[in-house]
């Protein structure tokens, strides 16, 4: 298994004046009732956090992980409902095999957010969900964590990622992790995230083009997730 860091989600807001964008992601967490959630059970996690990171428009989808498809239920149940919870709420909800999306619609600010779950594979820890994506600049999360440093136990937020991620993240490298899932899904991320400004040297693209060599069976398997 792969080797995790973490950061405290306020220390790094505060440090790298992202406190507009941890607002925004706070915001986000409380409506889905996040913090009542078991720690270890649910993960926001990929190319949200990743831009909140390095301090980007939180301009994509919302990506979700779940440990177990009880804990998806209690969360899609939760959404479904949320306009009794929030008056000011509402959504639109739609479902395929690998997830089900979730347009948020905000009548106080006239702001829509999509939140994705994604629910074809289910995860019994952050650090199996990072080792499970192909590109280090994906391996960012943020989990529920019990902050027994405190003397009253206080459940935070924590970043989790691994060194890679943020050294490759930090210097805009797309550098491949593995590649074990629809290669075809894997090319169509590199080509949008060179749209976003990340660069891949030759090692990456001889690691992507190796693989479906060695591996033809990777351009028939289903994709688990696209960031």
């Amino acid at each position: 298994m792969i080797s995790t860091i973490q950061i405290p989600f306020d220390e790094w807001a505060t440090k790298y004046k992202s406190i507009d964008a941890q607002k925004t992601i706070l915001e986000i967490l409380n409506y889905l009732n996040f913090p009542n959630y078991e720690v270890g059970s649910l993960w926001l996690a990929g190319g949200s956090v990743r831009r909140f990171i390095l301090k980007q428009n939180l301009d994509s989808n919302f990506d979700f992980f779940f440990k177990s498809e009880e804990v998806f239920n209690r969360f899609n149940d939760h959404l479904i409902n949320i306009n009794g919870v929030y008056s000011h709420l509402f959504v639109d909800i739609k479902k395929n095999i690998n997830n089900t999306t979730y347009t948020l619609t905000n009548t106080n600010n006239n702001t829509i957010t999509q939140i994705q779950a994604i629910t074809l594979k289910y995860y019994n820890s952050v650090v199996e969900l990072l080792d499970s994506f192909d590109f280090t600049l994906c391996q960012f999360a943020i989990e529920l964590t019990d902050d027994k440093s405190n003397i009253t136990p206080n459940l935070t937020q924590m970043i989790v990622t691994t060194p890679y991620a943020l050294h490759d993240t930090t210097h805009k490298r797309i550098v491949v992790h593995k590649i074990e899932n629809d290669i075809v899904v894997s090319w169509r991320r590199l080509i949008k995230y060179t749209k976003q400004g990340f660069y891949a040297c030759t090692g990456t693209l001889y690691e992507m083009a190796k693989a479906g060599v060695d591996k033809p069976e990777l351009l028939n398997k289903e994709p688990l997730y696209i960031d």
